[in-house]
């Protein structure tokens, strides 16, 4: 696994973001005032973005996952590197904290939101490669 301060420069910030895929839905989450979004966190120096990931979801919802593949790792602006993960949890225990709703949206509902104001950290780019089924193993982000 690569730990983030092998990976984390002075204009290089990572963004472990999991996408969790049932059937073609994603969890998505709303902050009052603000649009949908996808899980994400900033990665900690004594983690691996794989635990960033996950932590990310436990933050957001409660429940932990397990990560199943990468879809992709993504270069976005603000010199952000964003890793991209499928991974499994069971739907019913997922629960929203206090100010924050969370729902399952189809894949062509999330694509119809990417990029707009309601949805600024959809990438159209990342949701193409979640519907052409791109997976990658966990194994290709081991260090050698």
């Amino acid at each position: 696994m690569v730990p983030c301060r092998a990976m984390n420069t002075a204009t290089h910030i990572l963004r472990a973001t999991v996408v969790l895929p049932d059937r073609d839905t994603l969890l998505l989450l709303r902050h009052e005032g603000a649009g949908w979004f996808l899980p994400s966190t900033l990665a900690r120096a004594d983690e691996t973005v794989q635990q960033a990931a996950q932590r990310a979801v436990l933050e957001a919802t409660g429940v932990a996952v397990a990560l199943t593949n990468l879809v992709g790792i993504y270069s976005g602006t603000n010199a952000t590197v964003e890793f991209v993960f499928t991974a499994y949890t069971t739907p019913d225990r997922v629960r929203a904290p206090d100010g924050v709703e969370l729902d399952w949206l189809h894949l062509s509902q999330a694509e119809h939101l990417a990029g707009g104001g309601d949805a600024p950290n959809l990438s159209p780019s990342v949701l193409a490669d979640v519907r052409r089924g791109f997976r990658f193993p966990l194994g290709v982000l081991t260090n050698s």
